[in-house]
């Protein structure tokens, strides 16, 4: 209304430069969509690409931080301590699985059985206990929050 206010009350150029904006990105968006359409139309997974893909146990530097939080460390200390296994991890050319016990408890005491149960399983195991642990959090990948989310935009589009 703001923009309307002090304008004559009959047709005035004023108000029509804003329309050419709004169909354009009407046009643009309808032209996306059905790209988007066609590429997922003819989408083939490559389930081994994908299996390659969530098997770095780097992807669960959060959750192994989120675990030392829950443990009792105070969060920054609990990033650092990841950063810290990455960092050795990499330096050894090695995978922060495949560190050991020792090697976390000496970055942080106490905490290596922790760390060992986040990163305890295959890859698949893994990423499913990970989407599991954020089910409550609004907006977290979730399997859980994703197929809610699918649900209401299916419906909005529909």
């Amino acid at each position: 209304l703001t923009v309307l206010k002090g304008l004559p009350l009959t047709y005035n150029r004023d108000l029509q430069e804003d329309k050419e904006c709004v169909f354009d990105a009407a046009d643009t968006i309808r032209s996306s969509l059905e790209v988007m359409a066609r590429a997922v139309a003819s989408l083939e997974v490559d389930a081994g690409a994908c299996l390659y893909a969530v098997s770095s146990p780097e992807l669960l530097a959060t959750d192994v931080a989120d675990a030392l939080v829950r443990a009792g460390l105070p969060f920054r200390k609990a990033h650092q301590v990841v950063g810290a296994a990455v960092r050795h991890a990499e330096g050894a050319g090695t995978r922060i699985d495949r560190l050991s016990r020792q090697v976390w408890e000496s970055l942080a005491p106490g905490m290596g059985r922790v760390v060992e149960e986040v990163l305890a399983g295959s890859p698949v195991t893994r990423l499913k206990r990970a989407l599991h642990a954020r089910s409550s959090v609004v907006g977290a990948p979730s399997l859980s929050g994703v197929q809610k989310e699918l649900k209401q935009w299916k419906k909005r589009v529909q």
